[in-house]
């Protein structure tokens, strides 16, 4: 799995120099017929975080899903509910039940990226991603995501809004759902920390806007406005 930020042309910059600063990362040299996509770069680890300038539409998260046969995985997720959105070209773009935007692309990531360290003396890394979904359509879309991937969901008996989904050895991120009162599904990106609230401090230095707070967790948005959470805990195991 990649994770893909979608950010309008007129934060595309600053986001790219934000979230490279915040997880400590390298960006690529931009690719694509408009110069649309850069990665960014683990220094231990393959890239999982990528950046794709939008023409128009709000900020947001989709997930490209790497498989060894596209046509296959596709006509899977669409007999298991999803909806096939675009098809020209060779990488199709579809949305779940609850509308969460995913690709089927060719095979990708295999080796997790490693905690990186930053100035203020923790570590950092981008470890879980989780899907928000509305209550009324929230058991369609657990049950839609455990078909597709074939992954057993648990659910959280100190936190019953959330689940988690077992991953394989070496998927790079842990998936987690969580049952959300808003009225449109998203995803949003769990950055792993040592210190969640020290982390929070830099993250607003370097241009994001604390917006809540939980048990263990800083709830942030990036500088398109894509929020985030910053958590005490490391999943690279």
């Amino acid at each position: 799995m990649t994770l893909f930020l979608d950010v309008p042309d007129v934060d595309f910059e600053r986001s790219v120099r934000f979230w490279a600063a915040a997880l400590g990362c390298k960006v690529s040299p931009s690719r694509g017929v408009h110069e649309e996509f850069v990665t960014l770069r683990q220094p231990d680890g393959d890239a999982v975080v990528r950046l794709q300038k939008l023409v128009d539409g709000p900020a947001r998260v989709h997930l490209d899903l790497h498989v060894d046969d596209i046509r296959a995985a596709t006509a899977a997720a669409r007999e298991a509910g999803a909806t096939l959105l675009e098809s020209d070209g060779s990488v199709p773009v579809l949305a779940s039940p609850a509308g969460i935007v995913f690709c089927f692309v060719d095979p990708g990531p295999s080796r997790r990226p490693a905690p990186v360290a930053w100035g203020g003396g923790g570590v950092r890394v981008v470890d879980q991603i989780c899907l928000d979904v509305p209550a009324d359509s929230y058991d369609t879309e657990v049950a839609f995501w455990s078909a597709l991937t074939g992954w057993e969901h648990h659910r959280s008996e100190e936190h019953p809004e959330f689940g988690w989904w077992d991953r394989p050895e070496g998927f790079p991120v842990v998936v987690v759902s969580q049952r959300v009162g808003d009225r449109d599904a998203r995803v949003h990106l769990d950055v792993g920390t040592d210190d969640a609230a020290r982390a929070a401090e830099h993250h607003v230095e370097l241009g994001a806007t604390e917006v809540g707070d939980g048990p263990f967790w800083r709830v942030l948005r990036d500088p398109a406005g894509l929020p985030y959470c910053l958590a005490d805990h490391l999943n690279v195991g």
